[in-house]
């Protein structure tokens, strides 16, 4: 139920329509996977891929969202030089509502960069990989 809600209250808030295209997911995906030695054991190579994809979609949806972001306060800066106090600040309290997105979007970002960083030395540092490696799959 919480996704749902969550869902709905983007939509509410005009976030529905920065939905990141999986082309854009999977590129990204892609060039974070370069930096990685490619002879892998097939386990740890879809546990790193899989962290590399929740990298790249957290990544371009916090983009996604500054990006809207910066546009509402370019836009509310203009209706309020242009004498248009309602139309300003109404802007202004919409980005003010989208700060929470925001906000969980730097924390998704970070808790991926924080998994990306354990897998890939957990890759390039075999000792470390019973411990760290198929923990996703388990």
């Amino acid at each position: 139920m919480p996704k749902a809600r969550s869902a709905q209250n983007a939509r509410r808030h005009g976030l529905s329509r920065l939905e990141i295209p999986v082309s854009d997911i999977d590129a990204l995906t892609r060039n974070i996977l370069a930096e990685v030695p490619s002879a892998l054991d097939h386990l740890a190579a879809a546990d790193l891929a899989s962290a590399a994809r929740d990298l790249a979609e957290a990544e371009l949806r916090l983009g996604r969202i500054a990006r809207y972001m910066t546009a509402l306060e370019t836009r509310a800066l203009a209706d309020l030089l242009a004498g248009d106090l309602d139309a300003g600040l109404a802007r202004l309290a919409v980005r003010r509502r989208l700060l929470r997105y925001r906000n969980a979007a730097r924390r998704a970002q970070m808790k991926a960069l924080q998994e990306w960083a354990t897998m890939r030395h957990a890759c390039t540092n075999p000792s470390l990989a019973p411990g760290v490696l198929g923990e996703r799959h388990g």
